[in-house]
């Protein structure tokens, strides 16, 4: 679920071992998920290419199981409204799940001056770790994360603690929840969220 070019997802196939999986990508940009499939097609690797948001796939397709469901940094996307039946659907649908999500606090006051200070010391870090990739990373990724606390119609992003994640997939009807801290990153901790789902045919 939004793999965007295939960019991780590549790399992550080409070190899977035993036979060659089959995949299906569920991106709502066309140009990113032409790279992305245009990749894949090049090496050979089955795949069904999803031009919608996992919302939409999950109602249209209710018949689709899959063995492992995965998501980097793209659930955030989804308001907690609507986070919370696509991980219900998920959880009757597939075997496992693999979400990597910021642990972030809440954040009651974004114009705190503490809060503020450390948001931007965040973000200059952040920028200045990329070199030629800075305008791409800094405007589709950096500023949209950044400037969505500070939102007052709509946000692209809603994050929250790592502790929130595990419990919203439990009460979607996940089971054996489990948290595994990757890496700490400019903004916050990235951490890896296991879970089993109930699709067990």
């Amino acid at each position: 679920m939004g793999p965007g070019d295939g960019l991780a997802l590549l790399p992550a196939l080409n070190d899977a071992t035993g036979p060659a999986p089959h995949v299906d990508l569920v991106e709502p940009s066309t140009a990113l998920l032409e790279q992305a499939t245009d990749a894949l097609q090049a090496q050979g690797i089955a795949h069904r290419a999803h031009n919608t948001t996992a919302e939409d796939l999950l109602t249209t397709h209710p018949d689709q199981r899959w063995d492992l469901a995965q998501s980097t940094f793209a659930l955030q996307s989804l308001p907690p409204h609507e986070r919370g039946p696509v991980l219900h659907a998920l959880a009757q649908r597939t075997r496992h799940l693999s979400v990597v999500e910021f642990d972030v606090a809440h954040v009651p006051d974004p114009f705190d001056p503490h809060w503020f200070d450390s948001c931007l010391q965040r973000l200059e870090r952040g920028l200045r770790e990329y070199e030629n990739e800075r305008d791409l990373v800094g405007t589709g990724f950096i500023l949209p994360v950044v400037l969505g606390h500070f939102a007052t119609h709509t946000r692209t992003n809603h994050e929250h603690s790592v502790q929130d994640w595990a419990h919203d997939l439990e009460q979607a009807g996940f089971t054996h929840v489990r948290t595994h801290h990757l890496c700490d990153y400019w903004w916050e901790g990235a951490w890896l969220l296991r879970a089993q789902g109930r699709h067990t045919g």
